[in-house]
Order: C-alpha cells, then structure tokens, then sequence
C-alpha cells in the first residue's frame, strides 16, 4: 500500500500502539547512500527515544539484502517459530519483490498472502517500474 508522506506519522504511531521494550526488535535494513544512511539516524534517535529495540543491518546490494532476508528475515516469520515484527527497509526494495528475496513467502503460501506476522515498511526514494 502507498501511503502519502503527510501520513508516514500514523505508521510510527502505530508503531509506539504495538511495541514495547520487550517486543522483538524492529529490524531496520538501510542502504549504504547518504539518504538512507540519515533517515536511520533519524528513525533510530525516534526510536531509541521512545525505548523501541530495534536491529540495525547495511545492506549494499540484493545479494546482501537475499542474506538478511535468509538470515534475519526469516527466522521472525511465525512459521518458522519467530515472533512476527516490523522489517524498515530505507533505500532498498522498491524496485524489487520484497516477499521473495526477504523469503517472506513459499510455495505453500501461493494462495494465502501469509507473512508470518512480519510487516515490512519500505521507504524508497526510486519508484517501481
């Protein structure tokens, strides 16, 4: 879903509604650009503020961005015996299909949009083709 950038406020409010400093960490992948690199400055001191646990994770390509969704990404997933969180990826993912490379979805779950529990937030300044 596309949100407008005069409504990004209501995904942080939600945010602070369902988190608490003993939920999962927020998982944060951000790419190795100016842009991202400053906007986790700031969306990790909102955090950090507000006593939010969250996981920092560069990211430089899709080869490291396939990694996380393998090695972090994945073990989150409910069905996979994680407890579900919040995935932000700031500079990556807009132009490719984040259900498959951060292995959000399988084969058995083609006819049932499950995410086991993981929502991802994409922040991307280049647009999907």
């Amino acid at each position: 879903m596309y949100l407008p950038r005069q409504l990004i406020s209501h995904l942080y409010q939600q945010l602070l509604r369902s988190h608490h400093p003993l939920s999962p960490p927020v998982l944060i992948l951000v790419a190795l650009e100016p842009d991202a690199l400053c906007a986790c400055r700031i969306l990790t001191a909102l955090l950090k503020r507000d006593y939010i646990p969250h996981k920092i994770q560069p990211v430089a390509g899709y080869g490291d961005l396939a990694r996380a969704g393998e090695e972090l990404v994945k073990p989150m997933r409910t069905n996979n015996g994680g407890s579900g969180g919040v995935v932000v990826c700031l500079g990556v993912g807009g132009l490719v299909d984040l259900s498959e490379i951060l292995c959000l979805s399988t084969e058995e779950d083609d006819e049932e949009e499950d995410m086991g529990g993981v929502e991802v937030w994409v922040f991307d300044a280049r647009r999907p083709w």
